[in-house]
């Protein structure tokens, strides 16, 4: 090649073939060649440019394009080239600015109105990120990556069903699009679809996308179809790969599911040592010791939930039952009393604090709170046994 008067275009063409197969740092190697024979040759200095950002090296990428436009400012490949190279060091605006700069020159480039999108969701323009990909779309009516981005933003706004159908379209232009199939996942998640997600999620896996994210959904899914063995099998992946507080409390709950409560222990002080700010975690901790006989290490921990969220009823009433346990009758009644001022709709709490209000010799009392358990549930079989149980007393006292 080294001898012809068109070598330049020859090096660039081996470097084009080489980028397609993706051994970028060869075809790099081509395009140095071909620009050593024609420096001033912009289409080699753009297709550089593609393949620095490829690999990356997204400040020389944008170096290389600049030379191109320097060249030859219309070109309008080296603008959203060099918009792409933007993007990877999060310099949204501009990259915007250049993705218009290659549409002024090319208004019917789908390529440019798909990244123009991506783009704008960076900025959190999620309804004009919409409107870029449907444009793209219209060019390219089979543009997956535009179906793609366009179910990711519908994803973003809640849109599910829409998401989905765009995720489906998508996956049957390009099946072995894997990041696809584990966002359709997540969308059907959103509809509580749990089998159809777990599949979704599963295929994700199956085609070689082995993230952590993807086997901690699949393990929530698991558990939401009730398969709690195998859904910590999917959470023990992810935390060989990731190890992260979300996965350690869903690995506590579905281990509370089996009734392994020492190890759903273990599992949620994992989650602590990472996050001691979940007070979700430290409420079922605190359950799971209720259920192991530990009351006083039970109230410590639903203590520490209620520090982070003083507002959450559930942990009063839980925090109720534990000191009920240890027969301090009257500090029970003072939490069962919190948890129906932040919620006077929960039966079972009413139904507590009428069990604490009988210990206490209150049976009057008692028997109006049952009475308000069973204003609210009516079936409530154990408020109605006890309600009877305290009127014999008082029949017989």
């Amino acid at each position: 090649m080294q001898n012809k008067p068109s070598a330049h275009r020859a090096w660039n063409h081996r470097g084009l073939a080489l980028a397609d197969l993706e051994f970028y740092e060869e075809a790099l190697v081509s395009y140095d060649q071909a620009l050593r024979h024609k420096p001033t040759y912009p289409e080699a200095w753009s297709n550089r440019g593609d393949c620095l950002a490829a690999l990356g090296r997204y400040k020389k990428a944008i170096a290389s394009f600049d030379k191109a436009l320097e060249l030859e400012p219309t070109y309008f490949e080296a603008w959203n080239g060099r918009g792409v190279a933007l993007l990877g060091i999060e310099q949204y605006e501009e990259a915007i600015a250049n993705f218009d700069k290659a549409l002024a020159f090319a208004p019917d480039d789908c390529e440019a109105w798909n990244n123009r999108g991506i783009a704008l969701i960076s900025c959190n323009q999620f309804k004009e990120a919409l409107i870029n990909f449907d444009q793209a779309l219209r060019l390219e009516p089979d543009y997956y990556q535009a179906y793609s981005n366009k179910a990711n933003v519908l994803l973003l706004l809640q849109r599910f069903e829409e998401a989905i159908a765009s995720f489906d379209r998508a996956l049957q232009l390009e099946p072995s699009d894997a990041n696809s199939w584990h966002n359709r996942g997540m969308a059907l998640a959103s509809l509580q679809r749990n089998a159809e997600a777990f599949n979704s999620f599963d295929r994700a896996l199956q085609l070689g996308f082995s993230t952590p994210e993807v086997w901690h959904n699949r393990g929530m899914m698991l558990a939401n179809l009730g398969h709690h063995q195998e859904a910590i099998a999917s959470y023990d992946r992810a935390l060989e790969q990731a190890d992260h507080f979300d996965i350690w409390h869903h690995r506590g709950m579905a281990l509370i599911r089996l009734e392994r409560h020492e190890e759903a222990i273990a599992s949620f002080d994992n989650a602590l040592k990472l996050n001691p700010e979940l007070y979700l975690t430290w409420d079922n901790r605190g359950l799971a010791l209720t259920v192991l006989g530990r009351h006083s290490e039970a109230v410590a921990s639903f203590d520490e939930a209620l520090q982070r969220k003083p507002d959450y009823y559930q942990a009063w009433n839980n925090r109720g039952i534990a000191l009920y346990s240890l027969e301090r009758y009257d500090d029970a009644l003072a939490s069962y009393d919190r948890a129906l001022w932040l919620n006077p709709e929960v039966s079972q709490a009413w139904n507590n604090r009428g069990n604490a209000l009988r210990r206490l010799g209150q049976r009057d009392e008692a028997i109006a709170s049952y009475d308000h358990a069973l204003d609210l549930n009516p079936n409530y079989e154990l408020a109605k046994q006890s309600r009877k149980s305290v009127l014999k007393e008082l029949a017989s006292s």
